[in-house]
């Protein structure tokens, strides 16, 4: 790790340099503040205040724990393994689009236009993770559909498999505003399918997601209704008006920037399409079930883990689609805590989660 950073300093040293003065000025006005102005959230310690800051500073591009040479698909990680794999675009066939709604047409353009297409997958398996196991997870990475990597995400899938004892696979789908709605949609169907090419049953895979990811974990469900495990979503999106009272309440406290259709650089108009206009038919999409699961009915959902912090903006949206969940609440904790291991109740959520992996495994 020192090595690493040693070489990039010796190859960017304006640019490193330029990010040691961001990360130390943040550093300076937090502590300034948590002094003289006291925290944002009573309970929180100078350090945790500090974690949300960076997270703010870098928004969710978490630290790479590894990294893959130029043509290597097999890299040793720090705690673990991570394996590249390539994925096909496939078909669609006429049962997979039966509850596809108004996105059937667009749906099968993507696909289309996609046959040649292949996408970057990646297993990472940890240490703790390494006998055998049939049931595998496939994660859905966040980043409001305009953000996050491999490479960026690496992290947060060792500490899922590390947590619940399963290989976690990821992958990369296309984002906006390169890429519009439902093309992420039909990429999290091809990933799934590789799953079930590669022979692994439907029943022993786990969908987990994080953030947007959360959303497309359920949207594939919704789209289906594969006859899946079960669920684990950390901090889900699951709609994109900020209209409710936890977008104002916690804003000081959370990362997160309301959503806004008609702000063209916000990450919903981004993903709905940033060049055409807001017209009737875009604000209808915002109550799409697809788009905003709020609005989906979920009947036959199989067990689902959500989990969210209290003092994220999300918070109100996540309470209103948790009926017929199982739904846990962290005091305090902010947007996807579960990422950054110096979070109060880091450890706790992802024992929890082994927990609920535990009891979707029980004969």
């Amino acid at each position: 790790m020192l090595a690493r950073a040693l070489s990039l300093l010796w190859k960017k040293p304006v640019a490193c340099a330029k990010a040691f003065a961001t990360v130390s000025s943040m550093i300076l006005l937090t502590t300034f503040k948590y002094i003289f102005q006291g925290p944002p959230v009573a309970s929180w310690t100078l350090k945790t205040n500090l974690i949300r800051d960076f997270i703010r500073l870098i928004v969710l591009d978490l630290t790479s724990v590894g990294s893959f040479d130029s043509g290597q698909r097999v890299a040793k990680l720090d705690g673990g393994i991570a394996t590249r794999f390539d994925i096909p675009s496939v078909p669609w066939r006429d049962k997979h689009l039966d509850n596809s709604g108004i996105w059937r047409d667009k749906l099968v353009e993507i696909a289309a236009a996609s046959m040649e297409r292949q996408m970057n997958g990646e297993c990472v398996i940890a240490d703790e993770a390494m006998l055998p196991n049939t049931d595998v997870l496939l994660h859905f990475h966040g980043g409001a559909y305009v953000l996050g990597t491999m490479d960026s995400y690496r992290k947060m899938h060792l500490i899922l498999s590390k947590a619940t004892g399963l290989p976690v696979y990821g992958f990369a789908y296309r984002l906006a505003p390169a890429s519009q709605y439902p093309t992420q949609l039909y990429d999290a169907f091809c990933a799934f399918e590789y799953l079930r090419s590669m022979g692994v049953r439907e029943q022993d895979i786990i969908f987990s997601g994080d953030s947007a990811g959360g959303n497309l974990a359920l949207s594939l469900w919704l789209l289906l209704k594969p006859n899946i495990s079960g669920m684990v979503l950390l901090s889900p999106r699951v709609d994109v008006t900020s209209n409710r009272d936890s977008w104002r309440r916690n804003a000081k406290a959370d990362y997160l920037a309301p959503y806004n259709v008609y702000n063209t650089s916000n990450c919903i108009r981004l993903l709905l399409g940033p060049s055409r206009p807001v017209d009737a038919e875009m604000l209808s999409w915002l109550s799409d079930p697809f788009v905003a699961s709020v609005h989906a009915d979920f009947t036959g959902l199989p067990p689902t883990l959500v989990q969210a912090g209290t003092v994220e903006a999300m918070y109100d949206d996540i309470s209103a689609q948790t009926g017929q969940l199982r739904f846990q609440t962290y005091p305090d904790e902010v947007h996807v805590f579960q990422g950054f291991p110096g979070m109060a109740h880091t450890q706790q959520a992802l024992d929890a989660i082994w927990g609920f992996v535990q009891s979707l495994q029980a004969p």
